[in-house]
């Protein structure tokens, strides 16, 4: 019989995913080494990530910049 109470914890990755976009991948290891910055510091560095993904969002609605192709379009 088994414990409700043991808990698996999740395997975390070494490397975070790579995506093929430079903006995406660097926010990406942004969050991923956020362990390695104190506590203290989290949410400045949690706050450059936002902006980061909100730049790029932003530069997507710009119809004179190309989008980074999906699996589709290769």
């Amino acid at each position: 019989m088994s414990d409700d109470h043991d808990e698996v914890t999740p395997a975390v990755p070494d490397e975070p995913p790579v995506t093929g976009n430079a903006m995406i991948d660097a926010a990406l290891r942004r969050v991923a080494d956020l362990g390695d910055v104190p506590v203290d510091q989290h949410p400045a560095r949690l706050q450059q990530v936002q902006d980061m993904l909100n730049e790029l969002l932003e530069s997507s609605r710009n119809p004179g910049q190309p989008g980074v192709p999906g699996p589709w379009g290769r």
